[in-house]
């Protein structure tokens, strides 16, 4: 089933999270309108990859559990630094590679949560060159990392294949070019400043392992 409530135990366990604060974290998205809502038994709401992106992003943000909407509304919302499509040479996702040059990190997340569901990391994994050492097959290694980086809300989202680097997004909350750069950078500034943000920064990060739990709990296979 994939209803809010085992959308929640299944994030909870891939990604080692106590389950009542994302019960908590996912009260305040389907408040707020970031997680579709419905009765109970068969009429329960059925959980989308919006669904699953909008708690994932709550869960990772370290926002306060009152702050939790507007937190993901605002990594949701971050842009591409440069705006560029994602490549994946050698590691084909054809719905990332559907994403456009100016996508955000929220669509980038939903892309990669809804390319698992569709069983797109299997189909890719499986195309890699194999390599074989006396008769054994050595398996390719890959990982995708999800990275939030706060209070200053910035995300990345790193992919390796074959041990060695292959493609690198970042995303941020500015224009990424012009004069405008400057003008926003002393009013963000002010805003960083009238919160208490101090120089201490954190930073969460989560793998193509979540994802793919993520994928399977929407196929019905959880």
């Amino acid at each position: 089933m994939t209803t809010p409530g085992e959308m929640v135990k299944q994030a909870a366990a891939a990604l080692g999270v106590p389950e009542i604060t994302l019960t908590q974290i996912d009260r305040e998205l389907a408040a707020n309108g970031l997680r579709a809502k419905g009765g109970r038994g068969r009429s329960a709401a059925k959980m989308d990859s919006g669904d699953v992106t909008n708690l994932l992003i709550g869960a990772a943000s370290g926002a306060i559990i009152r702050e939790t909407a507007e937190t993901v509304r605002t990594y949701a919302h971050l842009s591409g630094n440069p705006a560029r499509k994602w490549g994946l040479e050698g590691f084909s996702l054809p719905t990332v590679q559907a994403l456009p040059e100016n996508h955000t990190f929220g669509q980038a997340l939903n892309a990669f949560v809804a390319s698992a569901a569709a069983g797109e990391f299997k189909n890719a994994y499986d195309a890699l060159p194999k390599k074989e050492v006396q008769g054994r097959v050595i398996p390719q290694l890959y990982q995708a990392e999800f990275r939030l980086h706060g209070p200053s809300p910035q995300a990345v989202i790193r992919l390796f294949v074959g041990g060695k680097f292959n493609e690198e997004h970042h995303y941020n909350a500015g224009p990424q070019e012009g004069d405008d750069i400057m003008a926003w950078a002393e009013r963000y500034q002010r805003e960083f400043e009238r919160k208490g943000y101090g120089d201490l920064s954190r930073v969460y990060y989560f793998t193509d392992s979540t994802i793919k739990k993520m994928g399977q709990f929407l196929r019905g296979e959880g």
